[in-house]
């Protein structure tokens, strides 16, 4: 049912949401909130995008959710800024080095009052023979945004192994390039990893815990067509935090976060590395992936923090089924909801709020399968994933 549902929105630009064993009290707030954001953003109707690219170059695939009648034209039936494309390029000849290569992205479509306008985009980026240069100015961000969409593209038509074995291979490719062009020098026995994509491998991970991808039977084909769908049309910087989550530790964070600096923008708690490990019993840690936010509160957390939160004297007497932060008057709470309703800006989807208490919560398991850096969801931990990288890329470097 959800692939029909999904399909709809895919093939015509659109959203879809999916609310599991939906009920009022909890999925109420979010639902009202999705759809408001939904009828107050700017749209744009009837919309026809092309990209062009310099000799040498052109465009191979296009990924995302969109309908394209010939090789050229991506058709939207809608078009908002919460969505990304991504497109493959081939060389079909050799670039010169002394000359610029130029892309150009052309939008047409119509606004909400009618009127019918074309928006152009111009990039003009050197080219390059060295391969060092090619590494220092990646992006890793958008280079897994567009390896998710790629790899999404192929789940629906291959068996979801060989998808996750391409991805752990292009990981290993890329590294081991850069091994052999770059670091040439340097100890075999060595992980050698570029500034720009050291953090390769971990999102390489993260892209197979994903629901659209892990080998899991925990959880209904409905979830995963439905992610599937929705990392097709995620823009880069939603897909980044939804791999690898943004985990703040709240019982302990400066005086200033939470609190507005002189811009006006909230000032955020420190980060955390997403793993249980780094977890305290006694205190309280905010994680948010882009989809969803929850609130990890330890076993020993202070009364007087559950106090200044929740309003309750133990973490026993928190109601884990709250939709929504409670208001309470006291400082520690309106700096957690500051911070909340900042992380909240940031994305285009309401942030689904989930209250997990240590050791109580039947749903501290569905905050654990979301902490990337740990053995979870039927694959390895990081620290482990990584050590089978470098032993690839010695293979791969050695040719063996």
């Amino acid at each position: 049912m959800a692939q029909m549902l999904c399909l709809v929105s895919s093939i015509t630009g659109g959203d879809t949401f999916f609310y599991p064993s939906f009920t009022a009290p909890k999925d109420g707030h979010r639902f009202q909130e999705d759809l408001k954001r939904l009828l107050q953003r700017e749209f744009g109707y009837e919309g026809v995008m092309r990209i062009r690219c310099s000799d040498g170059l052109r465009v191979l695939e296009h990924y995302g959710n969109f309908f394209m009648r010939n090789t050229t034209d991506i058709e939207l039936a809608g078009i908002d800024s919460e969505k990304a494309i991504a497109v493959q390029l081939r060389h079909d000849s050799q670039l010169d080095d002394k000359v610029e290569a130029v892309f150009q992205c052309a939008l047409l479509y119509t606004r909400a009052d009618g009127q019918r306008r074309i928006r152009v985009h111009n990039l003009s980026i050197p080219v390059t023979t060295v391969m060092g240069n090619v590494f220092r100015h990646a992006d890793l961000d958008t280079s897994v945004n567009y390896l998710l969409k790629a790899a999404m593209v192929e789940a629906l038509t291959h068996p979801l192994k060989n998808v996750r074995d391409q991805l752990t291979e292009k990981c290993v490719q890329v590294l081991a390039s850069y091994r052999r062009n770059c670091a040439t020098s340097t100890s075999p026995g060595q992980l050698i990893l570029p500034e720009s994509f050291k953090l390769f491998p971990l999102i390489t991970v993260a892209m197979l815990k994903t629901m659209a991808l892990r080998p899991c039977q925990a959880f209904s084909m409905d979830a995963r067509i439905y992610t599937m769908r929705l990392l097709r049309s995620m823009p880069v910087y939603d897909s980044v935090a939804y791999l690898y989550p943004h985990l703040y530790s709240i019982h302990d964070m400066d005086r200033t976060a939470g609190e507005p600096d002189a811009n006006g923008h909230i000032k955020l708690p420190e980060l955390v590395r997403v793993s249980y490990e780094r977890l305290a019993p006694f205190g309280v840690y905010l994680l948010e992936n882009s989809q969803v936010m929850a609130l990890w509160i330890g076993y020993q957390t202070p009364a007087e923090i559950v106090k200044q939160l929740f309003g309750v004297d133990s973490i026993d007497a928190i109601d884990s089924t709250l939709a929504a932060l409670p208001e309470i008057d006291s400082p520690l709470s309106h700096r957690l909801r500051a911070i909340a309703g900042a992380l909240q800006s940031r994305h285009g989807r309401h942030l689904a709020l989930r209250i997990v208490r240590q050791q109580l919560d039947p749903s501290e398991a569905e905050f654990a399968s979301l902490l990337t850096e740990d053995k979870n969801n039927e694959n390895m931990s990081y620290v482990d994933y990584l050590c089978y990288i470098h032993k690839q890329i010695q293979t791969e470097v050695s040719g063996r």
